[in-house]
């Protein structure tokens, strides 16, 4: 976890695969450090803003009810972040999670 705040940008995305990869099949790792992937949305890095929408996406997937308090936020930044791959990766995690909520 001390990855998030290291100095080189490509350490800090590869941080975000990395933890992607491993949420996939044990998200509840990381179900009470979503904080730390909201955070990196205002990353100084444009890769790693991209990327770090997508945890929510992976957690919302499997684990919705810990995304569910980030979705207003994560809607927000989908309607006006800088970067419109930002807007999809956040409406893509709003959108995978609300779906999950349904089925759940």
């Amino acid at each position: 976890m001390k990855l998030k705040d290291d100095e080189s940008e490509n350490v800090r995305h590869a941080f975000i695969w990395a933890c992607e990869n491993i949420a996939t099949n044990a998200p509840e790792i990381f179900c009470e450090k979503l904080e730390i992937f909201y955070d990196m949305i205002s990353d100084s890095s444009k890769k790693v803003r991209i990327e770090a929408p997508e945890m929510f996406r992976v957690i919302g997937k499997r684990k919705p009810d810990y995304v569910k308090p980030y979705l207003e936020k994560l809607e927000g930044i989908a309607e006006h972040d800088e970067d419109s791959t930002v807007r999809i990766h956040s409406a893509g995690a709003v959108r995978i999670t609300k779906k999950a909520l349904k089925e759940s």
